[in-house]
């Protein structure tokens, strides 16, 4: 496959802060046998690092790079649930996936029926669908029917199944993003209440974009939208975005296929990924392994979501006003069977410099497929982020960064 087809495989990546894709050697007199004693690939690759930084005693390039940011006051990372308050638009939807993430709402009664069958059918998945029903995840007031569907409960367990075989076999990385991470986001959209490319009808409804999920791996950042304090950090990347596609022969499309081509990095975004040059992303998603990586994974995101930023302020003008409105650029740290959200707000100017702050407010964990209740929950967020595309960003887009598709 060629980078450019939006698959969800990836490939070997030379940046340090990437994720892992080869084994580190080990000094003379240091060797593991890890093949003998049925250590897979992936648990090989990290026992690998683990003794070699431990060995060293050396920070890593991704922790230099972002204690610089931090000493050059380019970025902080404030909690949800610290002393900080929150802008009232990102409160709004923290307060919303919180609720998610606590298996609240999570279905309509017509699913709990579904769910109850299974469970008193008998069989090996008895306690599975049992325990998705407690405490009563049930929405009454219509808000779970807004954001979409769940999908088919087969659909559902296949995903189940497949996180677990990932899990007990020490998938890699990739072998994740192929077999849960990309078709869970596929699913959450293909029924969310949101124009998909199984609904697009420009001639039914008049649509102008839909929403898409794309494999992002090999899209690098453009060096002018980098941080200046990193050098080399506009290598860092992401694993998948939500982006807002253009529907064919609509104005939409003709707008930003020009727009891009007037860019410097002939994309509407801070990257010239092909797939995405007239493509707004709205959502950034990295993945990791279970339970490994979390600050490469945060300094990842970190540089990619200042990046998104710089640009945004470049596309309209750094108006203030476009920026308070926006208010947030919502992001997912995905390790394994884990989902965590996070989210990036604009803080003032640098004194003495030419740029501009930016703050990573995090953590919220939403979900887990380590059971379907926590599958559910992951679908309904990742929906709720799909309307955000389409009903916030992209109205926002059009309007600043667009200005209004020039009338």
């Amino acid at each position: 496959m060629t980078e450019d087809d939006g698959s969800p495989s990836k490939r070997p990546r030379p940046d340090p802060d990437a994720t892992p894709r080869r084994t580190l050697p080990l000094r003379r007199g240091d060797s593991i046998s890890l093949s003998s004693s049925g250590v897979s690939d992936a648990n090989s690759e990290s026992m690998h690092k683990r003794v070699r930084t431990a060995r060293s005693g050396n920070s890593s390039p991704t922790k230099r790079g972002i204690s610089a940011m931090r000493m050059d006051g380019l970025i902080t990372h404030p909690s949800f649930d610290g002393s900080e308050p929150l802008p009232d638009a990102l409160d709004d939807i923290v307060q919303d996936i919180k609720r998610d993430s606590g298996g609240f709402d999570i279905m309509t009664a017509a699913d709990k029926i579904e769910f109850e069958k299974r469970a008193s059918a008998g069989g090996n998945h008895v306690h599975l669908f049992q325990k998705a029903l407690k405490p009563d995840p049930v929405d009454k007031s219509g808000v779970r029917e807004a954001l979409g569907r769940l999908p088919p409960v087969d659909a559902l367990v296949e995903i189940w199944q497949k996180a677990e075989r990932c899990q007990d076999n020490s998938h890699s990385e990739a072998g994740w993003n192929c077999a849960v991470h990309y078709p869970l986001m596929e699913l959450a959209l293909k029924y969310a209440n949101v124009t998909t490319h199984a609904t697009a009808d420009v001639t039914a409804n008049q649509e102008e974009i839909l929403i898409d999920v794309i494999n992002a791996t090999t899209a690098q950042i453009s060096p002018m939208y980098a941080p200046n304090t990193l050098a080399m950090q506009h290598k860092k990347r992401v694993d998948f975005c939500f982006m807002v596609e253009p529907i064919e022969k609509t104005k939409a499309a003709t707008c930003l296929s020009d727009k891009s081509l007037l860019s410097p990095n002939d994309s509407v975004n801070h990257t010239d990924f092909v797939p995405l040059r007239a493509c707004p992303i709205s959502v950034s998603i990295e993945t990791k392994l279970t339970g490994e990586e979390w600050q490469s994974a945060m300094a990842q995101q970190t540089v990619w979501l200042s990046a998104h930023w710089n640009c945004l302020d470049r596309l309209t003008g750094d108006s203030k006003v476009a920026r308070d409105e926006l208010c947030f650029l919502p992001a997912i740290i995905v390790q394994g069977h884990d989902w965590t959200f996070l989210a990036a707000t604009r803080g003032e100017m640098i004194k003495g410099r030419n740029d501009r702050q930016t703050i990573i407010w995090n953590k919220i964990g939403f979900g887990s497929t380590t059971g379907l209740k926590g599958i559910c929950q992951i679908i309904k967020v990742l929906q709720r982020l799909a309307l955000w595309s389409q009903r916030t960003y992209w109205p926002w887009f059009r309007k600043y960064a667009m200005n209004n598709l020039e009338g």
